[in-house]
């Protein structure tokens, strides 16, 4: 059973192979909810180990959901009736010899979501390699450098704070040798976590819009299968030093 408690009041239930229900309240006891989330697309899976230098062992099992339920927040109450993404990491991260990048989008209405994890090579300027889960009605595409595939990740604007910089706009074009991908994304929040890692690193989290079109290779030209996916989602970019 996936059912996890955390604490006295925090609960993560699991009804039934597609719905959480997600019940808990801040430590302050300013806020408090009662969520349900319901499955839309296929969960992505990323395990990796390579001694010293980087582990991954993470879960998109909603990589899109619906969301329905409320929060309070100093004793008012808000219908939440939404989509949204779950992640669970199982304590495994790339080491502070790396920035790391995630992004996450979806778009129900278009059965559409993906999931991005991406590393800046340390002692370069812009080399970046990473991979990228895609959820497509019933396809399910993975793309990622240790593939052999191509994956092309371009900072657009930067924002420095306290001696850190942090990538706010990105482009990417990813492509293997049936499906290709551009992605861009800018965030319009983004702020620390004051949480980090634990492991050295510092992380912003950031609210983005995407702007998304997936292509299919048909006699050797890139065709467009879906355009116009476009709406925010969730990014992190870890600090880099200047």
């Amino acid at each position: 059973n996936a059912t996890v408690s955390i604490g006295n009041s925090n609960l993560l239930k699991v009804l039934n192979p597609t719905t959480y229900q997600l019940i808990g309240k801040s430590l302050d006891n300013q806020m408090n909810w009662n969520l349900y989330f319901q499955q839309m697309s296929y969960p992505c899976q990323q395990g990796l180990d390579i001694p010293q230098l980087l582990e991954l062992d993470w879960i998109s099992y909603m990589p899109s959901a619906f969301v329905f339920g409320t929060i309070q927040y100093q004793n008012i109450t808000y219908s939440i009736n939404t989509t949204a993404y779950h992640d669970h990491n199982y304590g495994a991260w790339p080491t502070n010899l790396f920035n790391w990048i995630w992004a996450q989008f979806h778009h129900v209405g278009k059965q559409f979501s993906l999931v991005l994890g991406s590393y800046h090579i340390p002692l370069t300027e812009d080399i970046y390699i990473g991979y990228i889960f895609i959820r497509w009605r019933n396809l399910r595409i993975k793309i990622g450098t240790l593939c052999e595939d191509q994956f092309h990740l371009k900072p657009l604007e930067w924002q420095i704070v306290d001696g850190r910089k942090y990538s706010i706009h990105n482009q990417i074009e990813a492509f293997n040798q049936q499906y290709k991908i551009d992605i861009d994304y800018k965030a319009k929040v983004s702020d620390n976590n004051p949480g980090g890692r634990g492991l050295g690193l510092k992380v912003f989290e950031q609210i983005s819009f995407y702007q998304v079109i997936l292509y299919e290779k048909q006699n050797q030209t890139w065709v467009v299968l879906e355009e116009d996916l476009n709406g925010f989602g969730f990014s992190e970019w870890s600090h880099a030093d200047i």
